[in-house]
């Protein structure tokens, strides 16, 4: 699904997503890694690794905070890309 760096297969597949099954897909992914994170923060001893490891896990909950919102503006064509991949 993400073949582009600039995230524009995401927001074209995002566009024709009507019934928000890639919506979820992409949220279950996220949060699967997310939930990764925080398994290692549990584990980790390291106060170093511990705040790069709470960064990362702040930069998830940012995505999944957006990825509705960009959801629904590809859905509306106001995300800079048609919902036809134009």
């Amino acid at each position: 699904m993400v073949h582009d760096a600039n995230g524009r297969d995401v927001i074209s597949s995002l566009g024709r997503d009507a019934d928000g099954t890639s919506l979820q897909a992409i949220t279950s992914r996220l949060e699967a890694v997310r939930a990764q994170y925080i398994a290692r923060l549990q584990s980790q001893a390291d106060d170093n690794q511990s705040r790069e490891i709470r960064a990362v896990i702040a930069a998830y909950d940012a995505a999944l905070g957006a990825l509705p919102q960009v959801w629904a503006k590809a859905r509306s064509g106001d995300a800079g890309v048609s919902p036809e991949g134009a």
